[in-house]
């Protein structure tokens, strides 16, 4: 499975699991790139500073690779869902 890269689309709350009582990483900052290791319904599991945790789908926006997250690219650069889903496999519902 190829890299994907998230881009945080403003200062982004981290999920240590999914469900209720979960506890919150260091948020995420604005614009703040990291790899994207999977995903779950509208959930997108992340690895920032050798943790793991959860943010919401539309709080990022994917790229297939750093460098393209890296630079002011159009809409046709970013990943979408469906593309996700042939990275990741088939999401489940949370």
């Amino acid at each position: 499975m190829a890299a994907v890269t998230v881009k945080s689309l403003g200062e982004v709350e981290i999920l240590e699991r999914l469900g209720g009582n979960a506890s919150s990483l260091p948020p995420l900052k604005s614009g703040q790139r990291v790899e994207a290791i999977g995903r779950n319904g509208d959930w997108v599991q992340i690895e920032v500073g050798g943790r793991r945790g959860w943010v919401p789908r539309h709080k990022v926006k994917a790229f297939a690779s750093p460098e393209a997250a890296s630079k002011n690219l159009g809409e046709s650069d970013e990943l979408d869902m469906f593309e996700l889903d042939q990275e990741f496999g088939k999401p489940k519902n949370p």
